[in-house]
């Protein structure tokens, strides 16, 4: 069976990285429509050779949809996303909007079934952090217990969309060369200067998730686990791929031997040595759709750090819902 898909945000950032991944992984496409918001339109993307035409958003964009991805700021896909799920679409949200309603499962696709999914018509993404801990955490939790997790996220420029990155390279030229910063090198939502600099990030914004929101939706990807959890976000002067460093005590004993195994084994992890790890990202790219996590640490105390990167864009966001797609149209 093939599907009628519609791609709301198709020329941002997100939504044209769902187009690709949608044609990578061959996804049973019948038709893809692609919309954006008036002041958002490019003038098509590229689908299987053709060139696909980005409408205006209109409540009109629903009709005869089957999947639906939401890849816009939480204030658009407040306003649409009900008119998706009253077509009787099965909606995939990957704005923030979704993770303030309790009641919408937050997925990350390793982790779940399609029978959970044949039984939703809305689904969050989860913040690309959440994704990674999750993959990290699910197999310590159930093998060994969580008493504590503290987790540094290092949030790459891409979490501020296409200006994040553009800003980075402005104001990374500038000071390289001794020239000062100019207005034109700012970016509203950014906590601080992005070039050379590390900064802590209070709060969220439109396009990143705050500490809070990360901390409340990983436990609820981890059903509520009991577990105390703290969260910390540094805003880093990297292009692409977020880091996260990770600090576990475990409720049990555990050798290095049965550590290895239990993440090697978790579905969407790629557990690696640290001497194979980088902190760029770059050993993402050939197996972006798997996690690459690694011990760094085993302490006193049944205590162990751990170190991940996600591509942000990819497992982190775009994949992630196309997986969830895949899950929900495999019964």
């Amino acid at each position: 069976m093939d599907y009628n898909i519609v791609v709301v945000g198709a020329s941002g950032q997100v939504g044209s990285q769902v187009v690709k991944e949608l044609e990578a992984r061959t996804f049973p496409v019948k038709q893809l429509l692609a919309f954006a918001s008036g002041d958002s339109i490019a003038e098509s993307v590229e689908f299987l050779g053709e060139e696909i035409a980005v409408q205006t958003l209109d409540n009109s964009a629903f009709a005869g949809a089957d999947i639906v991805f939401f890849c816009t700021p939480a204030q658009v896909t407040r306003e649409y996303l009900p008119l998706a799920s009253q077509a009787g679409a099965f909606c995939i949200d990957l704005s923030r909007a979704s993770l303030e309603e309790s009641a919408i499962p937050c997925i990350v696709p390793e982790l779940s079934s399609t029978a959970l999914l044949k039984s939703l018509n809305t689904v969050a993404n989860p913040p690309a952090a959440v994704i990674q801990a999750a993959l990290v955490l699910t197999p310590l939790q159930v093998e060994f217990g969580l008493k504590q997790v503290s987790l540094t996220v290092l949030q790459s420029a891409s979490a501020l969309g296409r200006k994040g990155v553009e800003a980075l390279r402005k104001q990374s030229g500038a000071l390289l060369n001794g020239r000062p910063l100019s207005s034109d090198t700012v970016v509203a939502d950014a906590p601080a200067q992005l070039a050379l600099n590390l900064a802590p990030v209070d709060a969220g914004g439109d396009f990143y998730s705050s500490a809070e929101e990360i901390r409340t939706t990983l436990l609820r990807v981890l059903a509520d686990a009991d577990v105390e959890v703290q969260v910390e976000v540094i805003q880093a002067p990297v292009f692409y791929a977020n880091g996260l460093s990770l600090a576990c005590q475990l409720e049990a004993e555990m050798d290095e031997t049965r550590l290895s195994r239990v993440l090697q084994e978790q579905q969407g992890l790629k557990f690696l040595s640290s001497a194979q790890f980088d902190t760029c990202g770059t050993s993402v790219a050939p197996d972006y759709d798997a996690v690459p996590a690694c011990v760094t640490q085993i302490g006193q105390n049944r205590r162990i750090n751990l170190w991940s990167i996600i591509d942000n864009l990819r497992k982190g966001s775009a994949l992630n819902a196309v997986q969830i797609a895949e899950l929900y149209v495999a019964g």
